[in-house]
C-alpha cells in the first residue's frame, strides 16, 4: 500500500484529520504522522483529547469514534508520530519516499510558511519537500475561532 504524510495543524476540523488518519490506516496506508502544539490543544477543545505534542497516543486517536471503515484491508497499515523538531526524520528529506502529504486541518499560519519557504518545523519542512519533490501535497485550509 501507499504511505502518506499527515500533519494536523491548530486550526479548527480535528475530526477531519482523525476520521482521515482512521480511513487511510484502516486501507492498509502507512502513516507518517505530524502534529503541531497547537493541534494538541485543537483536540482537547473538539473531541476531549488531551495529550502532548511530543507524546501523541496513536492507538487513542485511531480508536475516538471509531466507525467501520468500508473495504478495509486486512491488514492496517503502522502509523509512527514524528516530533516538530525532530528534522531527522524520515519525512525531512527527499531521499524518503512518500505518495502524498496531506495537511488536514491547515492553519493559515502554516499554510503562509509552506508558500513562503520557511521551514520552522517538521510539518514546514515536509511539504517543503513535497513541493520540491513534485510530490502530491493536499491543504485542507481551515481556520480556529479560538
Amino acid at each position: 500500500m501507499a504511505t502518506y504524510v499527515l500533519a494536523m495543524t491548530g486550526a479548527s476540523g480535528a475530526p477531519y484529520a482523525l476520521r482521515l488518519l482512521q480511513v487511510l490506516h484502516a486501507s492498509g496506508h502507512n502513516i507518517h504522522l505530524l502534529m503541531s502544539y497547537a493541534a494538541t490543544r485543537v483536540l482537547v477543545e473538539e473531541v476531549g483529547l488531551d495529550f502532548s505534542a511530543d507524546q501523541i497516543d496513536v492507538p487513542q486517536l485511531l480508536n475516538y469514534n471509531a466507525r467501520p471503515v468500508p473495504n478495509a484491508a486486512a491488514n492496517p497499515g503502522w502509523v509512527k508520530h514524528h516530533t516538530l523538531r525532530d528534522f531527522s526524520a524520515p519525512v525531512a528529506s527527499g531521499s524518503a519516499r512518500s505518495d502524498g502529504m496531506i495537511i488536514c486541518p491547515c492553519s493559515m499560519g502554516t499554510l503562509a510558511a509552506v508558500a513562503q519557504g520557511m521551514s520552522t518545523n517538521l510539518i514546514h519542512r515536509a511539504a517543503d519537500v513535497h513541493l520540491k519533490e513534485r510530490r502530491k501535497l493536499i491543504v485542507v485550509p481551515r481556520e480556529t475561532p479560538l
